[in-house]
């Protein structure tokens, strides 16, 4: 009995030391996360910048080539050239627009890999002088390469309003 427990003792111990070593390799943690955490914050606000300012190529940078993203009011994903097509669209006809990430982003790092999630608010004013103001959420997930985190896929999202206004997938 006494060699049954102290065998499962022992056991046990190699587990909780196994799981100890992967939370660890899976997990920077300390200032190596704060200072991924701030990279990745500025990568999130190189990419408002750039949407408030009308360079889509510079809110274009922060991507990967290869990212997919889920754009806002899209029901379908778009490849990249979709996105800076339909982006520089709304630029070139006269579309402004001023987004200001709230102070709710959530960044969860392990490893190489990222993601971060945030609330925003965004005025816009249309060719014709129509003004608007939507609410909304943004996930990117994002990937270290050669020391510089890329946005590998993203989902942009407003709020469902029942019986408001509905575009067609």
């Amino acid at each position: 009995m006494r060699k049954e427990y102290i065998s499962i003792l022992f056991v046990g111990c190699l587990a909780v030391l196994g799981l100890i070593g992967l939370a660890g390799w899976t997990h920077a943690g300390g200032d190596q996360d704060e200072k991924a955490k701030a990279e990745i914050i500025a990568v999130v606000d190189k990419f408002n910048q750039a949407i408030n300012a009308g360079d889509v190529p510079g809110s274009v940078s922060v991507y990967a080539q290869e990212a997919e993203s889920f754009p806002l009011f899209d029901m379908k994903f778009a490849s990249m050239d979709q996105r800076v097509a339909a982006a520089q669209k709304a630029v070139d006809s006269g579309v402004k627009v001023n987004t200001k990430r709230n102070n709710d982003m959530k960044i969860k790092i392990i490893g190489n890999t990222a993601w971060a999630h945030w609330t925003w608010l965004s005025s816009s004013e249309l060719p014709d002088g129509r003004k608007s103001q939507t609410a909304g959420r943004t996930t990117f997930i994002l990937e270290k390469r050669e020391g510089e985190w890329k946005v590998v896929h993203s989902h942009i999202s407003v709020p469902f309003s029942p019986g408001g206004p509905r575009r067609e997938p």
